[in-house]
């Protein structure tokens, strides 16, 4: 992760212990906001339609968080 850019973090909810939620960074990858290049290293094609998904559905919080 650089200083002064923004990630998506992405959750799941763990199966033994619900109600915690652990990051699966590991799996995704980082996803900054402020481009659309992906830092992550395999077969990326869901992956990137996750997280174009993600930036849509969030817009109007990752602008907020941009600005």
């Amino acid at each position: 992760m650089e200083k002064g850019k923004h990630y998506i973090l992405f959750m799941d909810e763990s199966s033994s212990d619900p109600g915690t939620f652990i990051p699966v960074g590991a799996v995704y990858g980082k996803a900054p906001l402020e481009t659309d290049e992906l830092e992550f290293n395999g077969d990326d094609k869901s992956v990137k339609k996750l997280i174009k998904e993600a930036k849509a559905k969030y817009k109007d919080k990752i602008n907020l968080v941009e600005n």
